[in-house]
């Protein structure tokens, strides 16, 4: 009973994480509000949150591996910047679809920055990948369609802070990482959000910031009952619940056959490399030394 609710908290992160793009792209609709306004509030309310559980165990947040922190948060903001710009400009399907590439640019960063531990057939998967994506969404497209282009980055920042992650979580625990990922955010994305702020979206703030943290928090529920393999699955769900939903809760035009054959293709990739990666024991970013980093500590 305890496993088959951690499957569907999972399920349902995916669902979170998936309609907190719909809100994002629904409101940019009807009002004048910036893609930075949606991340800096749930940044603020994600610091809210878990400086009250800080203060609640009376518990002082001790990091270390500042650097890779830092860049763990910046790569993070950077990612849902992305992914917010890409559902505010174009289908929230491609958004997602595009957004989860990560774990592809994961396998392709390790192959080239990490020469003792390259990973062939992640290499060779990833090269199947970009195919399947050009099926998605047309060269032409990305050279000339902002949220193609700025789906794409959110894949590759993700990937970025998935890997500074697997850094930082040597000795960090995942309250430490939340805290510093929310103030670092938060930082980074007060600069770019225009003066005086738009107050009148606050509704609008709020309900997309409730849909990325409960997203987050039946994430991490959920992993507690399910192995990794089966979580991380189950969170790519989100590229095939964004191709279903976009046309019947987004209004969005749906896939052609080759989006469906490019969009089944990168989940079942996202499944292969995950299968892997629990057979051989190892973290986001290639290593068996350190197998700490969980989906769970991803707030994309």
């Amino acid at each position: 009973m305890v496993r088959i609710l951690g499957w569907a908290a999972v399920a349902l992160s995916a669902f979170s994480f998936y309609f907190d793009t719909v809100v994002v792209s629904r409101t940019r609709a009807m009002l004048p509000v910036p893609a930075e306004a949606f991340v800096l509030s749930r940044f603020v309310i994600g610091l809210t949150v878990v400086s009250a559980f800080f203060l609640i165990r009376r518990r002082v947040p001790r990091p270390v591996r500042h650097a890779a922190l830092l860049l763990r948060g910046i790569g993070n903001a950077a990612a849902v910047i992305c992914l917010f710009r890409a559902a505010s400009l174009g289908p929230t399907a491609q958004a997602n679809i595009l957004n989860l590439t990560y774990p592809l640019f994961v396998a392709l960063f390790t192959y080239i920055f990490v020469p003792a531990e390259r990973d062939y057939q992640g290499f060779a998967l990833t090269a199947v990948a970009v195919g399947a994506m050009l099926l998605v969404v047309s060269p032409a497209e990305f050279a000339t369609d902002l949220s193609a282009l700025y789906g794409l980055l959110s894949g590759v920042f993700a990937s970025l802070a998935i890997l500074a992650l697997s850094f930082a979580r040597r000795g960090n625990d995942t309250e430490t990482v939340l805290l510093v990922m929310f103030a670092t955010g938060a930082v980074v994305c007060l600069p770019l959000v225009p003066y005086p702020f738009p107050w009148f979206a606050a509704p609008y703030f709020l309900l997309s910031a409730a849909f990325g943290i409960s997203g987050q928090v039946l994430l991490t529920y959920g992993f507690r009952y399910v192995s990794a393999v089966e979580g991380s699955i189950l969170s790519s769900s989100r590229i095939v619940i964004a191709a279903v939903l976009g046309p019947l809760v987004a209004s969005e035009p749906s896939l052609d056959a080759t989006g469906w054959i490019g969009a089944m293709t990168l989940f079942a990739i996202n499944c292969w490399l995950a299968v892997r990666k629990g057979r051989s024991g190892v973290d986001f970013a290639g290593s068996s030394r350190n197998p700490v980093v969980q989906p769970s500590d991803q707030h994309v």
